[in-house]
């Protein structure tokens, strides 16, 4: 009260369902905001190498996170697992304005996927 004139508070996050829960509550708008992405990175398969169809860039996208999940990714210094992959995907899936600078954080860990040494 000594320093704050007025505060708001917006969207405000049930603390019983922070953290997992406020991500499966988020399924189904990720899983449409991918499906969009996927649609924007087929045809620039030439660029990113997703595949040339928003089911083969969903595919890979899914492939990444599978093989997280066997076996972390390494991305420099850092390895990213299972979890830590999807926590990524779902971030990097906010704002279609980012399509391009989330396919380029993608691209990383695809190579990663690959077995490729990336940074």
């Amino acid at each position: 009260p000594g320093r704050v004139d007025r505060l708001l508070l917006d969207s405000a996050i049930d603390p019983a369902r922070f953290a997992v829960q406020t991500f499966q509550d988020a399924t189904q708008a990720n899983e449409e905001f991918l499906d969009a992405w996927a649609r924007w990175a087929a045809p620039r398969n030439s660029t990113y190498g997703f595949g040339d169809t928003p089911a083969k860039v969903r595919a890979t996208v899914e492939g990444i996170a599978r093989q997280a999940a066997r076996e972390p990714l390494r991305v420099g210094p850092y390895t990213a697992d299972g979890q830590q992959v999807p926590l990524a995907l779902a971030t990097l899936m906010s704002d279609d304005r980012g399509f391009a600078e989330a396919a380029e954080n993608i691209r990383v860990l695809h190579e990663a996927a690959q077995g490729r040494t990336v940074q």
